[in-house]
């Protein structure tokens, strides 16, 4: 089992000015926040009478909320490396530019695909919100990917005017999101890898 933990500690500490303590206050609340989602949503996501468990996101074991300043979360472990390092790995030890095989990269995407689609099943879809090659673990023997890390993740408010944008990660954000439009749909949210993370880099 993995598991992720949450320790929110406010420190006092006289020479920080007012100002600095309040930003740090503002981003532990930030963060209570963004983990009491990732809760909410991998409870959503761990299956229901119509939603069984989906073989591509990674599987919640448990929770821990008896206190707000020290939560846990408790995922299946997954043996393998998050996209990202994998990548990175591969590329160091062949010194030269490495990508996967055409079969395994059309594989990979298919897999986060019906990943996807498995959340937007939902009512209301399920909008991940942060797809990125460091939130894709990919198993050792490079066959299976799975989709982890909801703190981002929100049901879709049917209004997008509710949506807000430049919410994720810069690099791998929808146009649409980057400019905080109010036009963009479901589609768009989930802008699924750039094409440095598998089928080009």
């Amino acid at each position: 089992m993995a598991v992720k933990v949450l320790n929110v500690i406010e420190e006092d500490d006289d020479a920080i000015d007012l100002d600095e303590r309040e930003g740090q206050r503002c981003k532990r609340r930030q963060m209570i926040k963004d983990m009491a989602q990732e809760i909410r949503m991998a409870c959503r996501m761990a299956g229901s009478a119509t939603h069984a468990q989906h073989a591509n996101l990674v599987m919640l074991v448990g929770a821990s909320l008896d206190q707000v300043y020290s939560l846990k979360i408790v995922y299946e472990l997954i043996e393998g490396n998050d996209l990202e390092k994998l990548l990175a790995t591969m590329q160091s030890k062949s010194k030269t530019p490495w990508k996967p095989e055409l079969s395994t990269a059309l594989s990979w995407s298919c897999q986060l695909m019906e990943a996807i689609a498995f959340l937007h099943s939902f009512d209301p879809p399920i909008i991940h919100r942060d797809v990125k090659p460091s939130n894709v673990m990919v198993s050792n023997d490079l066959r299976l990917v799975k989709l982890v890390d909801f703190g981002l993740c929100t049901p879709d408010p049917r209004d997008s005017r509710k949506m807000s944008g430049k919410t994720g990660s810069y690099r791998y954000m929808a146009p649409e999101v980057y400019l905080e439009s109010h036009s963009y749909s479901a589609k768009v949210r989930e802008h699924i890898l750039t094409r440095e993370s598998i089928l080009v880099r």
